[in-house]
């Protein structure tokens, strides 16, 4: 993954990564992580910052600073499937445009959409709103619009919502 100030070596199912630089060459390591990455990781916007989702966690690696922050457990409805649901890539990950950095994490079919605070190592339910099965397996992803706003999406079947990343004035936009 490349990124202004940093390349990252290393993907999901690794337990090592390493930042290096485009402009010197360096290559810092990153602590070994205690379990394996589940999804590729991410960074922040400005690149000050990399998530690393695990099955109980999001690791979070300070680039300038060279150390990890708290980690932000995932909430307990996403964790107990996390690890399947990321490992089938039916979990997606959206990080928000502008801080206090965020991410949106939607988990399978029917765990909803929960936003974790990477500062305050909070989690809250942002949606959950549409557990109907029909037929095929459901699948969501969620995309930040800006500000506090999500855009979430079903694919199966297709539906599209907006939604506060706090829960609030959820809003159908597709069937």
């Amino acid at each position: 993954q490349r990124r202004a100030q940093s390349f990252l070596l290393g993907t999901a199912g690794t337990r090592s990564f390493w930042l290096v630089s485009p402009v010197d060459g360096t290559c810092d390591p990153l602590v070994e992580l205690t379990e394996a990455a589940l999804a590729d990781p991410f960074f922040t916007p400005d690149s000050s910052l990399l998530v690393v989702p695990t099955s109980r966690a999001l690791r979070v690696w300070n680039v300038p600073e060279k150390r990890w922050e708290p980690e932000v457990p995932l909430p307990a409805m996403g964790r107990r499937r996390v690890g399947f649901v990321i490992c089938q890539g039916v979990c997606s990950f959206a990080v928000s445009p502008s801080p206090p950095w965020r991410v949106a994490m939607a988990v399978g079919e029917s765990e909803g959409v929960h936003v974790m605070d990477l500062a305050k190592q909070t989690s809250t339910m942002a949606f959950s709103g549409y557990q109907q099965r029909v037929g095929a397996a459901a699948y969501q992803e969620v995309s930040w619009l800006g500000g506090d706003r999500l855009l979430i999406s079903l694919r199966f079947p297709c539906r599209r919502w907006v939604v506060g990343a706090d829960g609030s004035n959820p809003r159908k936009v597709l069937p």
